[in-house]
């Protein structure tokens, strides 16, 4: 039975076993990249506390992983008031069973009931035809207007910017 888990805080993650060991498998992160990748998910929630993760579990193996990340807007009033959802991976063994669309989906359940006045978004790259229908079957557009949006990391070029519009 998959299990589907908010992480809020590094108390949370502290709680889980061999996270940073099981999310770099999910990552398929090499072993020189292990510190990094520890530094990166320990200090995950400094920058705004209200950031979480979601994880899908499989008995007490990490399957999946999806992170969302709150934007105040202080460098970039175009991300004012938004969660970026980022990150989202599955184990290759995994993919395809509708793991992704739950994990997603409870993330942004949890965003609408604790934050309801901030918008879920996302960037996606467009070449990425099954993230870019599986983001749209859950409520998310692309409107010709935020793709003018500015915040480092985003090319218009080769990535949508997508906003949630369904409601959960």
């Amino acid at each position: 039975m998959i299990e589907y888990k908010v992480l809020k805080n590094e108390g949370e993650v502290s709680r889980e076993s061999d996270f940073v060991t099981q999310i770099a498998k999910i990552y398929n992160t090499k072993a020189e990249n292990l510190p990094y990748l520890d530094y990166f998910l320990t200090n995950f929630f400094k920058p705004h506390k209200k950031n979480f993760m979601v994880i899908a579990k499989d008995n007490e193996k990490i399957i999946s992983i999806v992170r969302f990340q709150y934007q105040n807007g202080l460098d970039n009033l175009d991300m004012k008031d938004k969660v970026l959802i980022t990150g989202l991976q599955t184990l290759e063994e995994y993919k395809r069973q509708g793991i992704a669309t739950n994990l997603v989906k409870c993330g942004i359940a949890y965003v609408k009931k604790h934050t309801p006045e901030y918008l879920v978004t996302l960037f996606v790259t467009k070449d990425n035809e099954p993230a870019v229908n599986l983001y749209k079957k859950l409520g998310f557009v692309i409107n010709a207007q935020d793709q003018d949006i500015w915040t480092s990391g985003f090319n218009p070029q080769y990535q949508y910017f997508m906003r949630y519009e369904n409601k959960i």
